[in-house]
């Protein structure tokens, strides 16, 4: 059997491609929430919103 890196190439590629199009809508996101003033602290959480209030 041969195993060479021609085989698995088309995995590779469609890796790359899918990573791409989960970060092209991730930032399209973003942006988007930015246009429309939305803030958002998902490592944070509610704990330092209580901190900086107090």
């Amino acid at each position: 059997m041969k195993n060479s890196i021609e085989e698995n190439l088309p995995y590779a590629w469609l890796a790359i491609i899918v990573i791409a199009v989960f970060y092209a809508i991730y930032f399209a996101k973003i942006i988007s929430q930015k246009r429309h003033g939305i803030q958002t602290h998902q490592i944070c959480g509610r704990q330092c919103n209580k901190k900086e209030s107090a």
